[in-house]
């Protein structure tokens, strides 16, 4: 059995993408304004410090009340990207 979860899924420019609060190896480039499906963001977009493709953006702020939980975060593109599942010493997940 299964559900299609898409409808509430990020979306990034190539598809599907994910959400973090917090990511490494990237560098920032310069900020813009974008309109987006859910509005008027302000984004960085981030590249990888390795070979410094495009992986996604970074949400600095947002003109509709409802988004600004973006505030701060990452968006991903899962089709060019690899999710490691970090695991602390206790065993969870860090």
């Amino acid at each position: 059995m299964f559900a299609w979860l898409g409808c509430n899924l990020p979306k990034g420019r190539t598809g599907p993408a994910w959400l973090f609060s917090k990511v490494i190896n990237v560098c920032e480039g310069q900020y813009e304004d974008r309109m987006m499906t859910t509005g008027q963001h302000t984004i960085v977009d981030i590249y990888c410090n390795n070979c410094r493709n495009n992986v996604g953006w970074k949400y600095e702020d947002s003109s509709e009340e409802s988004q600004k939980y973006k505030k701060g975060k990452y968006i991903l593109e899962k089709s060019i990207t690899f999710l490691f599942l970090v695991i602390d010493h206790h065993g969870k997940r860090a």
